[in-house]
């Protein structure tokens, strides 16, 4: 009786999927479609129960509603997913292009210190160079000239000289300077004359560009003691205003140009090209060195001779025996790459010097300076 009540139940109620509800037990809420099986599960007094007719949504509804609600999600997290992928890429094309940059400079500086070091020697070419052509210029120095030199070594490398200072000649034995005391106005006045200056430069017929001319000069002396420097005379012409100049200080010149200018081969020398100092009272041993600076010096091209020694030791004493020169010379290398050329630029000064009669010729000092040769 019971498996036929329950088999009347499972015919009755039984339904297929179509969006349609289905009955089920009340003992274990099974849908009738599977009671089948409940025979075996259920208890007996279950069975015998009537059943309830609870109407459920059907699985497939649920599983769709699922279903839903997961895509909703996967489209909520590709969303997400597309900006940090965005993100990544504006950072990555970032360090890309600062890399890229950074590399570009780091080549662009290497390749600027190769090009110093390039201009820095060619500099020195310069100067091994004009020493070259002064030497070769003639027998002796006191017939050797030399010009402005503007060389191209290589087609984007040059050296280049030729500032008026390069072409004074010092030389403070051929007189020989010496000391002595003059009265002037009633005061003794002590004088250190007899030096030379020689202009070497090559004589250019028709030309006034191979003459230098003076316009400041600067004496210095040690110890200082309690003196001043009075004036500066060359070939019997007072070039400074009368004064009381300390030791260091830089004395504009004064005077007509004749009187400051030599030409090609002359020079300021003899008793009447002197220092006078306002008393007697040079300290003895004393050492003199004086720098002249020439008309075309100016903020890019210096045209200041080397610090000259002209005297050291006891007054009574011999005058130094050295000649003296300095040459400036400027290398140069021309960067090409781009639309706009670049000047690499370096300039040395060199202190050239020659034993009397112009053997034994050797550079006696090098320095680097900003200013260059245009």
């Amino acid at each position: 009786m019971k498996n036929g009540y329950l088999k009347r139940s499972v015919s009755r109620e039984f339904s297929l999927f179509g969006g349609r509800s289905e009955r089920v037990g009340a003992c274990h809420g099974i849908p009738l479609s599977v009671a089948g099986t409940a025979r075996n599960q259920c208890r007996a007094q279950c069975l015998d129960a009537p059943c309830e007719r609870n109407a459920v949504a059907a699985p497939p509804q649920r599983k769709r509603i699922s279903f839903v609600t997961e895509r909703l999600a996967w489209t909520k997290n590709e969303g997400f997913g597309l900006i940090i992928f965005l993100v990544l890429m504006v950072i990555f094309m970032i360090l890309v292009t600062a890399s890229s940059l950074y590399f570009m400079e780091a080549v662009r500086q290497v390749q600027l210190r190769i090009d110093q070091t390039k201009a820095h020697y060619l500099a020195q070419a310069g100067v091994k160079r004009a020493i070259y052509d002064w030497i070769v210029s003639g027998s002796n120095e006191n017939n050797r000239r030399y010009a402005e030199l503007n060389t191209t070594v290589t087609g984007n490398q040059l050296f280049k000289t030729g500032a008026q200072a390069n072409f004074a000649f010092f030389r403070m034995d051929t007189g020989p300077a010496n000391w002595t005391t003059a009265k002037v106005g009633g005061v003794d006045r002590r004088r250190f004359r007899n030096w030379t200056i020689n202009n070497i430069h090559v004589n250019v017929p028709g030309s006034t560009a191979d003459d230098i001319t003076a316009a400041q000069v600067r004496v210095s002396w040690s110890p200082v003691g309690t003196t001043a420097l009075r004036q500066v005379v060359l070939n019997n012409n007072a070039v400074t205003a009368t004064g009381s100049y300390a030791s260091g200080a830089t004395v504009a010149l004064s005077g007509s140009t004749a009187d400051l200018t030599l030409s090609p081969g002359g020079s300021w020398s003899g008793i009447t090209t002197y220092l006078e100092w306002v008393d007697a009272n040079v300290p003895d041993p004393v050492q003199v060195n004086v720098q002249w600076t020439f008309t075309d010096d100016s903020g890019t091209k210096d045209s200041k001779s080397h610090d000259v020694l002209y005297w050291n030791g006891a007054q009574a004493g011999s005058a130094p025996g050295q000649h003296t020169f300095a040459i400036t010379s400027t290398g140069q290398v021309d960067q090409t790459a781009g639309a706009r050329g670049i000047q690499v630029l370096k300039t040395v000064k060199a202190v050239v010097s020659t034993a009397p009669g112009g053997d034994n010729v050797e550079i006696i000092d090098w320095e680097e300076i900003d200013q260059n040769i245009p």
